[in-house]
């Protein structure tokens, strides 16, 4: 066999070397220096991304504050404009319970005054029917003749004792 022989090991040592070093310098000059520039990139585009993330994490969270802000003052708005509605309407209710008291209050006075006015026409109509009656009372059951004045007088005393 060749490779054991002894008189070939310097040439094959001597190809040995040059084959080692060609592959040697071809891998250190060429091979290394594009997988060097492909881990930097791949570096590089990560911390590019990293610092992107970071930037869009942070301008979210800008964005949430705003948002947060944004909606707290709609919010303490709406309040505002519910408690301005409220008093609107509580205003409004109150004007028309008042006018509506002031309306049934003055249909109570008129009714009150009506009543006192047909309790009187009523009064005087008793009164006069009361009269008549008496006198025909008399008439009829006693046979005398009363005037008429003297009895109205006694209706009236007797009448308004009761009342």
């Amino acid at each position: 066999m060749p490779q054991f022989d002894t008189t070939c090991f310097s040439t094959q040592i001597f190809w040995m070397l040059v084959t080692f070093t060609a592959m040697f310098l071809v891998v250190w000059k060429v091979a290394l220096p594009l997988l060097k520039a492909t881990v930097d990139a791949r570096q590089n585009q990560l911390e590019k991304l990293i610092k992107q993330t970071e930037d869009l994490k942070s301008e979210a969270e800008l964005c949430q504050k705003e948002y947060d802000a944004t909606n707290e003052q709609k919010h303490e708005k709406c309040a505002e404009i519910v408690k301005a509605a409220q008093e609107e309407i509580n205003a409004t209710v109150k004007k028309a319970q008042e006018e509506f008291n002031a309306k049934l209050e003055k249909q109570i006075k008129e009714n009150e005054e009506k009543l006192a006015s047909l309790k009187n026409d009523a009064l005087k109509e008793v009164s006069s029917v009361t009269e008549e009656l008496t006198e025909l009372l008399i008439k009829k059951c006693a046979n005398i003749s009363i005037q008429k004045s003297d009895i109205s007088n006694k209706v009236q005393s007797i009448s308004g004792d009761i009342l």
